[in-house]
């Protein structure tokens, strides 16, 4: 019953992101968006017309929020390779 209820939450509050949208939420360019997306590491575009994609946005923030923290000693260490 608690997923009936998140879901319908959710449609509730579905809003589309157009692709400048997405890439200024994410913080990545529309390539990199393009190749994780056709990897299958983010969320797909929907159809919104014939000639418009978009994507949802609460799938776009769950994949953000899936993305893991990194550690101030992991971000030191990546800086030195």
């Amino acid at each position: 019953m608690a997923f009936i209820m998140e879901y319908a939450l959710k449609r509730e509050k579905m809003r589309f992101l157009r692709s400048k949208e997405v890439e200024h939420k994410v913080g990545l360019s529309r390539v990199s968006v393009w190749r994780l997306e056709a990897a299958g590491d983010f969320p797909p575009r929907r159809k919104i017309t014939p000639k418009t994609v978009g994507w949802v946005e609460h799938e776009v923030d769950a994949w953000m929020e899936d993305r893991e923290r990194v550690g101030r000693k992991e971000v030191l260490k990546n800086e030195k390779t």
